[in-house]
């Protein structure tokens, strides 16, 4: 099922998000529409089910005061017409939608419950009509009109727009327009929940909606669920939404409205991390000082969402009858509805949510993540909060981390602290000069500068205070002499460092998002939000080159060691790495699925290149523009830093410091094979090929690699060999040769390396051409031959090519004039 075909056509616009209370005063009118004030028109998209016909009891007059009422409004353009069978299709819609939860919740067991709408004193559906502040175009580009709503009609507990607009589709703050729409939020002691659709819709997709206002999460275990993007045709509730509902304040009076926190706990007393090569794992949960449990759910969080009302999904859910106590247990296979090939390899981090539910209706939840160990895995520096930026020693042997007010030295080969800076906010940035005795941290606007030897602050560079967001610091890295930062102002500010004055301000005409030098300190590469790049000259401060990168803003930009003639970009809304040549900004090559994080690293020698990539860090063998790992985190990635000797990666997340063995990845190992010569060969059974089976090994870097160990093996045929196994050369060359067995047909010699995928050896032993049996291969042979050339008989197909060719005539030639006893 193609998700995404589905939820177009069922034009579900979803904007997740935290609910923002407005109280402005209101400045547009509101028209409250009953049955009498509205002519008949026609139905759009709003098929009957006759199994949900009159289910529904007619509601008696309620007001959107009632907390427990959903409201309903049709909203149009300044500049759209009002349009009779829009609000004709809501009418009807809101009849069959309660009807089928009344139905559905009766049919798991739980009577007959639904939600309440707004009505008119006749009872039937109340639509209020607001009329929007601006023109068509506006609400298809910057997305939904709630804020003139609520200032229009106040808020309501649950709320259902419906956009008469004149396209299917709407980009919400520049995001998707196949994405959706319900906003919640709580204020005192009610919920607010907010959903967004547009027109025409059908009934499946306005209970879609409504199914997210209460609470019920996107459920693709079954294409029928109404929670589902399926055609089914049966739309249902599942069991496990019914039991959510069941405790919900909108199906049951004597709950509280307001969705309180419980004060139970939960806790993941599984481990979280796997091995690689898993296929499930237990997830345990233990519950604990519940009031009453009635239902545990598990929610699973896409990698990159689909098109839907939020990222979570329903993985499995259990029902509970009152306990206090309890230890839930889910066998995760790694598999996530919305992608069928999902496993525990791919991704190899796991977001999941389990949400307790109580019998008062009460709710806490736990959100944790699964993640596949790696055998990388150094050591764990520290625990105590964020990482936003890290900094290597020149002699590689001690390591600086900002963090949240905090900036600590430590000592790589112990694992102590050497030093920490105190700080009143946090530091955004930290860098060691190239000789190693002065620290700079960028802090609330301005850039400090320690003495690292006696741990004093002997210099404070005043900067420019504005957001703080994509800070960084950097000494130029030859002779230490200029430092840079980028400031709040769309400057990049550059020092000189014995005079401690500022020199030059690299203005831009939008807003800076990173920077860096090249390795010769000839150059600074500035990445902006418009997804353009800059080069300056940092000893004049003069620009010398730009050029767009991306569509979207820039998350990073780094020079490619040594030769600081290459740039690599990072963009920080689809996960691109693109490297360019700095010298003609021409594109070289892409390196994808990076997205998330605003970092990225080249190893000293130019060898690897390390990206975050949300809880992931992702390797690049640069020279074979290959990823050759992922570093799987528990929370999301920060930074990255390859120490100088090039044999450590560093990586800051939001919770820890990480060390990582980098040397696994650029020592030499087996990365190519291919067939240098003895394929193809044929000769009679029982013989010995005149030539030996030559296999050539190369390393990731392209060079030959000796000493890697081939495997040879028979994989067709009743052939031996004379090595099973044989070591690489000083040209990086394998041998072995190949004995035809007794039987006439092809032999296969498989050649493998570990890690490698095989390559294939072919040879073929024929019997001699004697077609007439006289017991030599002689004029009688060849004229029978003759006869059957250009045919398929395959008694004369003597390489076994479907075709009696001049192929075969050379193989013919080769015995003529011998016995068969002599072949």
């Amino acid at each position: 099922m193609n998700h995404q075909t589905s939820i177009r056509s069922s034009y579900c616009f979803v904007l997740a998000g935290i609910f923002l209370a407005s109280t402005a005063a209101g400045y547009l009118a509101a028209v409250s529409i009953d049955a009498n004030s509205v002519a008949s028109g026609r139905v759009i998209d709003t098929p009957e089910d006759p199994d949900l016909a009159g289910t529904a009891a007619k509601p008696v007059p309620l007001s959107v005061n009632d907390p427990r009422t959903t409201r309903l409004v049709y909203f149009r353009p300044m500049d759209r017409p009002f349009r009779t069978e829009v609000v004709d299709s809501m009418k009807n819609a809101i009849l069959q939608i309660q009807g089928f939860f009344e139905a559905e919740m009766q049919r798991h067991g739980h009577g007959r419950r639904t939600f309440r709408f707004e009505t008119d004193p006749q009872g039937e559906p109340l639509i209020h009509a607001v009329v929007g502040n601006h023109p068509d175009a506006h609400y298809i580009r910057s997305g939904g009109p709630r804020r003139e709503v609520w200032n229009t009609l106040g808020r309501s507990s649950i709320e259902l727009i419906v956009l008469d607009l004149s396209t299917k589709s709407i980009r919400y703050l520049g995001r998707n327009p196949a994405g959706a729409t319900t906003q919640k939020s709580t204020e005192g002691d009610r919920s607010f929940s907010s959903t967004l659709i547009s027109s025409p819709f059908s009934w499946r997709t306005m209970a879609h909606e409504l199914g997210h206002a209460f609470d019920l999460q996107n459920d693709l275990r079954d294409e029928s669920y109404i929670m589902s993007y399926g055609a089914g045709n049966q739309a249902r509730l599942s069991a496990c939404a019914a039991a959510l509902l069941a405790v919900h304040p909108h199906f049951t009076d004597d709950l509280l409205i307001a969705r309180e926190m419980s004060s139970a706990t939960i806790d993941l007393i599984s481990n979280s991390r796997y091995p690689p090569g898993s296929l499930s794992i237990p997830v345990l949960v233990r519950i604990q000082r519940s009031s009453g449990l009635h239902l545990v759910l598990f929610t699973v969080t896409t990698k990159l969402p689909h098109f839907d009302a939020g990222r979570a999904e329903v993985k499995a859910c259990r029902s509970f009858s009152g306990e206090r106590t309890a230890v839930v247990e889910l066998d995760y296979d790694g598999l996530i509805p919305s992608n069928d090939f999902t496993s525990l390899a791919d991704p190899i981090v796991h977001q999941m949510h389990v949400w307790a539910f109580e019998t008062s209706g009460r709710f806490y939840t736990l959100r944790y993540s699964l993640y596949q160990s790696s055998d990388r895995h150094i050591d764990t520096l520290d625990e105590s909060g964020v990482v936003r930026s890290l900094a290597f020693s020149p002699s590689s042997t001690a390591l600086a981390a900002a963090g949240r007010s905090l900036v600590k030295y430590w000592d790589l080969q112990t694992g102590q602290t050497i030093a920490g800076f105190e700080l009143a906010s946090p530091a955004r940035a930290v860098a060691i000069s190239p000789d190693g005795a002065t620290l700079a941290a960028e802090h609330n606007g301005t850039v400090r500068l320690w003495d690292l030897a006696s741990q004093a602050e002997h210099a404070e560079l005043a900067g420019q205070p504005g957001d703080p967001r994509y800070r960084s610091v950097a000494f130029s890295p030859t002779d230490g002499r200029t430092l840079a930062a980028l400031s709040g102002d769309n400057t990049v500010k550059l020092w000189n460092l014995e005079t401690k004055a500022d020199y030059a301000d690299l203005d831009h005409d939008s807003h800076i998002t990173t920077f860096a030098f090249s390795p010769d300190g000839a150059r600074l590469a500035s990445g902006l939000n418009d997804g353009t790049v800059h080069i300056w000259d940092p000893a004049t401060g003069k620009h010398v080159a730009a050029w767009k990168c991306h569509p979207g803003w820039i998350g990073a930009v780094a020079f490619l060691p040594p030769d600081s003639t290459t740039l690599a970009t990072k963009a920080g809304w689809d996960g691109l790495v693109k490297l360019w040549d700095v010298r003609t900004q021409r594109h070289l090559a892409t390196f994808r699925n990076a997205r998330g994080g605003s970092s990225m690293v080249f190893s000293p020698d130019g060898v690897l290149l390390a990206c975050a990539a949300a809880e992931v860090v992702k390797v690049w063998h640069v020279p074979t523009k290959t990823q050759i790992d992922s570093l799987a985190h528990r929370t999301w990635v920060n930074v990255v830093a390859f120490s100088p000797d090039g044999k450590t990666l560093a990586t800051g997340t939001r919770r820890r410091l990480e060390l990582w063995d980098a040397y696994e990845w650029v020592r030499p190992r087996p990365y190519a094979m291919a067939i240098v010569s003895g394929d193809g060969q044929r000769d009679t059974p029982e013989t010995r090929l005149a030539g030996p089976l030559v296999v050539e090994v190369k390393d990731q870097n392209g060079d030959v690699l000796e000493g890697a160990r081939v495997t040879f093996t028979v994989t067709r045929g009743k052939g031996t060999l004379t090595a099973a196994t044989s070591a690489t050369d000083s040209l990086g060359r394998a041998t072995t040769v190949l004995y035809l067995g007794a039987a006439p047909g092809i032999n296969t010699v498989e050649a493998a390396v570990p890690g490698l995928g095989p390559v294939l050896f072919f040879a073929i032993a024929i019997e001699p051409p004697d077609f007439d049996g006289d017991g030599e291969v002689g004029f009688g042979d060849f004229v029978l031959f003759a006869r059957a050339f250009g045919g398929s008989d395959p008694g004369f197909d003597l390489n076994a090519s479907g075709t009696v060719d001049f192929a075969d005539f050379l193989l013919f030639a080769r015995y003529f004039g011998r016995s068969t006893s002599d072949a």
